[in-house]
């Protein structure tokens, strides 16, 4: 009986560390003047800055990040399934995406993707970005 009850008190506790939430909250490296629908990428120290690339992008900035984040505030991230990310590039819906300079998201080519379009979008724009699962 003692064995059944140490293995499922290990159990409760390996599962305490599974979180199945979309969204994740860290703190920015720097401030970001136009966050909303961004891209992130995690810097040196763990912390979020615009993404640069779709090999290091995990994660889209959330609707709630309207006005410029400063230095060190909390932003919340999605880090799977769909979102709206911003276009920094004409997207067609299907397309991989892939991450610029800038943190927005533009056509992968043949360069490493960070998800795909669920919808079509011009430059400037947003679409539906699945992060992953390509």
């Amino acid at each position: 009986m003692q064995e059944q009850q140490t293995w499922a008190n290990n159990q409760r506790w390996v599962n305490a560390f599974i979180n199945s939430s979309a969204t994740v909250t860290e703190r920015a490296a720097e401030a970001i003047e136009e966050p909303m629908h961004k891209a992130v990428a995690f810097d040196s120290d763990g912390n979020v800055v615009l993404a640069t690339s779709g090999e290091e992008a995990f994660g889209l900035l959330l609707s709630n990040s309207r006005e410029p984040v400063a230095k060190g505030e909390l932003v919340h991230i999605l880090v799977k399934d769909i979102g709206l990310a911003v276009a920094g590039a004409d997207i067609a819906k299907g397309d991989l995406v892939t991450v610029n300079g800038e943190g927005q998201v533009i056509p992968a080519g043949d360069g490493p993707a960070f998800g795909r379009a669920f919808s079509a979008g011009e430059a400037g724009g947003t679409v539906q970005v699945r992060i992953g699962g390509f």
